[in-house]
């Protein structure tokens, strides 16, 4: 790995943090720890991301424990996947917790692309409820916009 450049050396350890979550996660998320700061998150977003596939109610326990911060970030950024799937309300909730302004907009402009592709239903329900904050509403309806030109 330290043999790759940068950009090419962040989503290899995201990757193997994710394949590596679908047995250990534990496991994972302490070789994630070791890793140089600048690139736990996206492996951390990985660990989650599979952890939340297998055993949602465990990987949300697991990121409400966790303090906030960049690798809680990632780490909600690694849940919303699956929580769109099975829980619309409570993925909309969880991004809106995203502290990072960037890293929360990304999220709600994949769940605005998701939505558009999956089910537009989904998105009356979104705009029609109370679940985004007037802040993060704008930057959805703009996103809705731009996928639906």
């Amino acid at each position: 790995m330290d043999r790759m450049a940068p950009e090419q050396r962040g989503p290899a350890e995201a990757r193997i943090a994710q394949v590596w979550a679908q047995h250990d996660p534990n496991g994972a998320a302490a070789w994630v720890a070791r890793l140089p700061e600048n690139d736990q998150p996206a492996a951390f977003q990985g660990i989650v991301q599979s952890y939340a596939w297998n055993d949602e109610v465990a990987a949300t326990q697991w990121v409400e424990s966790m303090p906030n911060g960049p690798l809680r970030d990632a780490a909600i950024s690694g849940l919303i996947p699956a929580l769109i799937k099975s829980d619309l309300s409570a993925a909309v909730a969880w991004i809106q917790d995203i502290r990072s302004v960037p890293e929360r907009e990304k999220q709600l402009t994949s769940l605005a692309k998701t939505l558009t592709k999956d089910d537009p239903e989904m998105i009356a329900q979104v705009l029609q409820g109370n679940l985004l904050a007037p802040e993060n509403r704008a930057a959805f309806v703009q996103e809705l916009e731009g996928t639906t030109r």
